[in-house]
């Protein structure tokens, strides 16, 4: 089943945009949709400009800072810039450095270790740094929240000035200056800048703008990694930035990317996220961040090319680190069956690397989209590191229990702690509860998608067009596009393993190449799938000098699996799909050659036009094998011809024959996965003027079987090959992949049983897939609950009835263990039937043979 794994929230699409501007119309549409509309605005946002930056000096104690930092410079005071393990942290550190340094500063860094000190300004730290003769230290990246670390710095004789960019407490320490856009009383323009961001500020007021041109490249850096958003002054910062990136002459930065793979001429801001801000980040997490401001401070190009390697084995061991604890966590889960069906995923191991776990919760949020906690466990202590999904506020739930830990802190996504080893039980319990009133696994991960777009507008220049839009990044995603009912006409299997995927997708004549990363598992579904809405990246792939346009897959999804017509049709449809005898579907009746007069192989190119100029005639029985080509008929017909008083629909012929006859029923609707000709023949063929075929049976086996009644009536074929894909869906709905679904829902049967107390219970289908797909983390439809509830039917555990989507169980034996399983040979049976399908699919030409 293709789902999707997102909930797509387009939004609307009605938006105004000046036709005078020249620029594609997709393009003012997304501009538009992120509140830029004017011709103004527009023009700043696409060509920014040096001039666009505010002027420094509009943040509050910018003066007082530089008035301090000057003084410092002229008495020769030494001054300490007390920095931040991370990317912000590491880059602020060094521009701030280097600035000063060329002022002829008498300076120092220093940054905190992770595991040791944590982050921020600490009272060791300044003791120290007050022991070996600072006299001024400046923070970056941190200090607006050190209120007794600044007080123990004045009690030693040390001034403290602050460049940050966290928000404020409700008082400011009480530093010599205190630079922060979003202190309570700024008036400064912009309030989201990084820390590099201030720092780059300073740097601007205190050597001039020429002057700190220069530490642009660093402030980028910095300033994509910390996952500010990029618009206004840090989308002027950025652009600029990555320009100058481009020809940098930071030693360590050239050092960087090269042992990267990066190269500097196709710098982007995507590169800078995911090959450079992980090295440089792992210094911190691994070993000492210092190591990563001596090499974006170095002069020497040896060295840098020393640093730059041991920066790379770092970042390796990290990954390695990673998997390892990563497998560690996944091992766990699928272990403890508690915590695929908790709310939020909590795991604890012996001495996981304290500077890893929080992106190993990162990954595990991601892929079970549950809030996560990932502990660290020691001899008594334990650190965690927690992640969240929207909707979850980790840090207001961690607040509610902080009695539980030695000390906590965090955001609303994000959050770290130290806790006891014994409250670790109590931790996991109480967060859940927490959870659970706040009903958060009925959270579903969204994709926000800029535009649907028509075939006609997916072009090359389009795809060029939109790098006028870059950087991207937090604030300003990569916009995602959706284009509806694409058919796939070929896939290959690409990349180690096979884990991509190329695809070939046609609208309307039209072809389109996609990238499918990570698809790979999806290869057959796809092929088979009948019709896909995708969402995607609209991207140019330079290949060997060429440009050619490239969907880059986000999500994709069958266009009408949630409909409600649809879903009252399956659950009619499956009820006859299991009374059958399978054996009809997949057995040859005959040996004869069989050769029908009167059937006619037509597949026009619009069916539903020709069953409605059809039965303009006569009276037409019109055969649907799967629920899907019934559904997309009536809602065509219900919505576009608007006759559905024409229409008898049923699923079973011998419960309608009383409305055959009805003169003012042009066409009789027929849903069901066989064709009784046998019946057709004795009850109908007097009150019917032809039979259609909409979609093809499931085998040749089975076509030869129901078209044997063109010797008595006309016969129309309207499918072709590609319609088999439908049958393809049918059973791929109902086959079970994993016998941990089955056992889950087995035991979901007994707990139901257990709750009601009595060996009958009744529960909504909506309500009975949402626990199940809950309790199994991952996706299952109705079709396959149907068919396990047949397989215990058959297996004589259970009798169930549905009425008005809702279902009544008895349970007959569902005792504690199971041995065997009658019922599973309705597997074996769905499997011959899908490799007589795919034979099908395979020789459908041969059907031209019996006319």
């Amino acid at each position: 089943m293709i789902d999707g794994n997102y909930l797509w929230d387009i939004g609307p699409e009605d938006l105004e945009i000046d036709e005078n501007i020249e620029l594609h119309p997709v393009m003012l549409k997304i501009l538009s949709k992120r509140g830029i509309k004017e011709k103004e605005n527009i023009k700043k946002f696409i060509e920014p400009k040096y001039s666009d930056l505010y002027n420094p000096l509009l943040l509050k104690d910018m003066d007082k800072a530089i008035e301090r930092i000057n003084k410092a410079i002229l008495n020769r005071e030494k001054i300490t810039i007390f920095g931040d393990y991370d990317v912000d942290g590491i880059t602020g550190t060094a521009i701030l450095y280097r600035g000063l340094l060329e002022k002829g500063a008498f300076i120092d860094y220093y940054i905190p270790t992770r595991q040791e000190e944590g982050y921020g300004l600490n009272i060791n730290a300044v003791e120290k740094l007050a022991q070996k003769g600072t006299q001024l230290i400046i923070t970056v990246d941190n200090g607006i929240a050190c209120f007794a670390e600044i007080k123990r710095a004045l009690d030693l004789g040390l001034d403290v000035v602050v460049f940050d960019h966290h928000e404020p407490h409700d008082e400011l320490p009480p530093a010599i200056a205190v630079v922060d856009p979003k202190r309570p009383d700024s008036d400064y323009p912009f309030k989201e800048l990084s820390g590099v961001g201030v720092a780059f500020k300073f740097l601007q007021a205190y050597l001039g703008h020429q002057q700190a041109l220069k530490y642009l490249d660093l402030t980028a850096v910095g300033t994509i990694a910390d996952l500010v958003p990029l618009h206004d002054e840090n989308r002027v910062i950025v652009k600029l930035g990555l320009e100058a990136l481009k020809k940098t002459e930071n030693k360590g930065l050239r050092s960087l990317f090269s042992i990267s793979g990066c190269s500097l001429a196709k710098i982007d801001a995507e590169k800078i996220s995911f090959l450079i801000a992980p090295r440089l980040n792992a210094a911190g997490r691994m070993a000492d961040a210092a190591l990563a401001v001596e090499l974006l401070t170095t002069e020497d190009e040896e060295r840098a090319k020393i640093l730059a390697k041991e920066l790379d084995n770092h970042n390796r061991l990290r990954q390695s680190i990673e998997n390892k604890i990563y497998k560690e966590v996944e091992e766990n889960i699928q272990r403890d069956e508690s915590s695929k069906e908790n709310s939020v995923i909590v795991v604890a191991g012996q001495n996981w690397h304290e500077g890893v776990i929080g992106i190993v919760a990162s990954k595990i949020t991601q892929n079970y989209y549950k809030p996560a906690i990932i502990i660290s466990k020691e001899e008594n202590y334990s650190r965690g590191s927690a992640r969240s999904i929207p909707g979850f506020n980790i840090f207001e739930a961690l607040n509610k229990i902080s009695y539980l830990f030695e000390k906590f802190g965090g955001h609303e996504q994000a959050a770290g702690f130290t806790i006891k080893n014994e409250n670790i039980d109590l931790l996991k319990a109480k967060i859940n509860e927490i959870a659970e009133e706040m009903k958060i696994k009925e959270h579903i991960p969204t994709l926000s998608i800029d535009l649907e777009l028509k075939g006609s507008e997916i072009d090359l220049n389009l795809a060029k067009e939109l790098s006028l839009l870059e950087p991207f990044g937090f604030g300003n995603p990569k916009p995602v596009f959706t284009c509806k009912n694409l058919s796939v006409k070929s896939i290959k299997s690409i990349g180690n393993g096979e884990k991509h995927l190329k695809i070939e997708f046609v609208k309307k004549n039209k072809k389109f190449i996609a990238i499918g990363f990570n698809y790979g598992d999806y290869r057959e579904k796809l092929l088979m799938a009948p019709l896909l809405d995708v969402a995607f990246y609209l991207e140019v792939n330079e290949w060997e000098g060429k440009e050619e346009l490239q969907l880059n897959i986000k999500d994709v999804k069958i266009p009408y699996l949630k409909d409600s017509l649809l879903k009252r049709v399956e659950v009619e449809y499956y009820k006859e799909f299991f009374s059958l005898n399978f054996k009809k579907l997949y057995t040859k009746i005959s040996n004869k050659e069989i050769f029908c007069e009167k059937l006619q192989l037509l597949m026009p190119k619009n069916k539903r036009k020709f069953i409605n100029e059809l039965s303009k005639s006569q009276k037409v029985f019109v055969h649907f094998h799967t629920p899907y080509q019934a559904w997309r008929f009536l809602d065509y017909y219900i919505k576009k011809e608007k006759k559905i008083e024409e229409l008898v629909v049923c699923f079973n012929i011998k419960n309608h024959i009383e409305n055959f006859n009805k003169k003012d029923r042009s066409i009789i609707i027929n849903i069901n996965p066989f064709f009784d000709g046998e019946v057709v023949t004795q009850n109908l063929l007097n009150n019917v003027d032809s039979i259609v075929f909409y979609d093809p049976p499931f085998t040749m086996e089975q076509f030869s079987s129901e078209i044997i009644i063109a010797d008595k009536i006309p016969v129309y074929i309207v499918f072709n090959k590609e319609d088999l894909r439908y049958n393809y869906m049918v059973l791929e709905n109902i086959l079970i992949k994993e016998k941990n679904v089955l056992i889950n829902f087995i035991n979901y049967c007994r707990e139901s049983f257990k709750k009601a107390d009595s060996d009958i219970y009744e529960e909504p289908l909506s309500s009975i897939l949402r626990n199940l797909n809950n309790r199994l983390g991952s996706k299952i439809e109705l079709p396959l609950v149907f068919c396990m509830l047949h397989i215990l039917r058959k297996s004589k555990l259970i009798d169930f009835a549905i009425k008005k989507d809702v279902l009544l169980i008895r349970n007959i034996d569902l005792k504690e263990k199971i041995v065997d399983l009658e019922g599973l040979e309705i597997l074996k049976d769905l499997l011959k039937l899908k490799k007589g399908l795919i034979g099908f699919y395979n020789n459908f030409n041969i059907i031209k043979n019996f006319k």
